[in-house]
């Protein structure tokens, strides 16, 4: 099992900031109305996570605060946008399956 470990921002209310740390749990998010439904989701350093966050959080949260995380995730579960090779599968699964839904949409 390969891993990967880094550092990595969320952003979200302040109560909800103080809840998962006090928990030592992130905050799941659950619906429809999130980027790719259920989960925790994180702007990595690699691509200036902090800013980032920051910027999401200014237009989308009323009272943003910011948490950091050390995260350890095996590589087979991590999506990766930074990753080329990673964003050049999802390209071609997009122009595949993407127009097929809209077909059928």
């Amino acid at each position: 099992m390969t891993t990967q470990k880094f550092q990595a921002y969320h952003c979200n209310e302040a109560h909800t900031v103080q809840w998962a740390l006090k928990l030592k749990k992130p905050y799941k998010s659950v619906g429809d109305s999130h980027w790719l439904g259920d989960g925790s989701y994180f702007f990595d350093e690699s691509s200036n996570g902090k800013k980032h966050a920051e910027n999401w959080g200014k237009n989308h949260k009323n009272n943003p605060s910011i948490m950091i995380a050390d995260i350890v995730v095996e590589s087979s579960r991590l999506l990766d946008l930074t990753n080329p090779d990673m964003m050049d599968t999802i390209t071609k699964l997009q122009e595949k399956y993407g127009r097929a839904l809209l077909d059928e949409a």
